[in-house]
């Protein structure tokens, strides 16, 4: 089970079932554009594709993510389109912008998923947080959270992560913003620039947190899943 975000939502607990950098897709151009990789600038792929394993228990991993151009936007290929992988995959998925905070747009998506009846008590939840280079550079940098962990530490709240990197480790203790707790690296809440939330649409496809969750899945579900595509409309790519 996961811990309860200050929505009231429960983030389920994420593994880190697959790297950017792993082989054989970390060398792998992005969607087929040159000068990209998936090493460099894949953990939306990877992001996704963790979701996936969670969600779904299939094996859609990041290659298989990337080798589906119907991922990527049409105007810059390297783009990923979060709604489109998402629904190939079998998930509703959806991002935003949320500038330091997790909880409007998480509650937002809650409140469709009610309406829809697919379990909006559990999501699991990706966020866009800073990295600092070793040359000084701040990027910025798809993880998943550990929902499992979501603590309050010297005054400030920290999410724990589940990594896309295997930079997501000690490699990150020198950036501002994460702080490795007892074994674990977490990074600052208010540091959060963009959310991404995904659940299961699906019903045969139960997540590996509760067998027990299938839910009907009609008509009016699928509008819903619809709305909640649009209500995310022009912040649903990301690298």
């Amino acid at each position: 089970m996961g811990s309860t975000d200050p929505t009231g939502l429960i983030i389920n607990n994420m593994f880190s079932t697959y790297k950017m950098s792993q082989k054989p897709w970390g060398s792998t151009r992005i969607n087929n554009v040159p000068d990209t990789s998936l090493t460099e600038s894949g953990c939306a792929i990877t992001l996704i594709a963790n979701m996936v394993a969670m969600i779904s228990r299939s094996n859609i991993n990041p290659s298989v993510l990337n080798n589906n151009s119907a991922n990527f936007s049409s105007i810059n290929l390297d783009e990923l389109s979060w709604a489109e992988a998402g629904r190939n995959a079998g998930l509703t998925v959806s991002r935003s912008k949320s500038y330091g905070s997790i909880a409007s747009q998480i509650a937002a998506a809650q409140k469709l998923l009610h309406e829809a009846e697919l379990s909006p008590e559990k999501m699991y939840v990706g966020v866009y947080v800073p990295i600092t280079l070793n040359d000084g550079t701040v990027k910025y940098h798809w993880v998943g959270v550990d929902g499992a962990s979501m603590i309050d530490y010297d005054g400030l709240k920290y999410l724990k992560v589940s990594a896309t990197s295997t930079n997501d480790k000690s490699n990150r203790e020198s950036n501002p913003n994460w702080k490795e707790i007892d074994g674990d690296m977490y990074v600052r809440a208010d540091s959060v620039q963009g959310t991404v939330t995904a659940n299961n649409s699906n019903p045969e496809n139960p997540s590996l947190d509760d067998d027990d969750n299938k839910p009907s899945f009609g008509d009016s579900v699928k509008a819903v899943i619809n709305a909640i595509v649009s209500f995310f409309t022009g912040s649903d790519k990301g690298k």
